[in-house]
């Protein structure tokens, strides 16, 4: 996996600002943060009608469900976009049984043209089973 310069900046700035209190940031995930070249490759595919469901955080959240492990919270939960800027997202899930949980996404390219830019999650907190 490769990073970009501007993927590396995103991540940083996406870190400090979904701080979920003093001392305290989201876990790292294990999903792949495109490169450059990767980046490129999926604009193309939206371009040509594919990966739409990528332009929108909640779908985008949903679809990496079983990755984020909130596959079995997301069954009987709510999904709620609470920041929708033009480079960073978060989506909370709240659901019966479970701490809400938000997962943060981010645009890790910049668009061409003002064509619409692909979302990815690069962050989460961990879905716990209340007690």
């Amino acid at each position: 996996m490769s990073f970009t310069s501007k993927g590396i900046s995103v991540l940083l700035i996406l870190l400090s600002a979904c701080s979920s209190g003093p001392g305290s940031l989201p876990v790292k995930l294990n999903l792949p943060i495109p490169s450059l070249e990767e980046g490129r490759r999926k604009q193309l595919q939206l371009k040509q009608g594919q990966l739409l469901w990528q332009l929108d955080p909640a779908q985008t959240v949903r679809t990496y469900a079983a990755d984020l492990g909130i596959a079995d919270a997301l069954k009987d939960g709510d999904l709620r976009v609470t920041k929708n800027e033009p480079m960073l997202a978060t989506v909370e899930l709240s659901a019966p049984g479970y701490s809400t949980t938000r997962v943060f996404l981010a645009k890790l390219l910049d668009s061409p043209e003002n064509r619409p830019s692909l979302w990815f999650v690069v962050a989460a907190e961990i879905a716990e089973k209340k007690k």
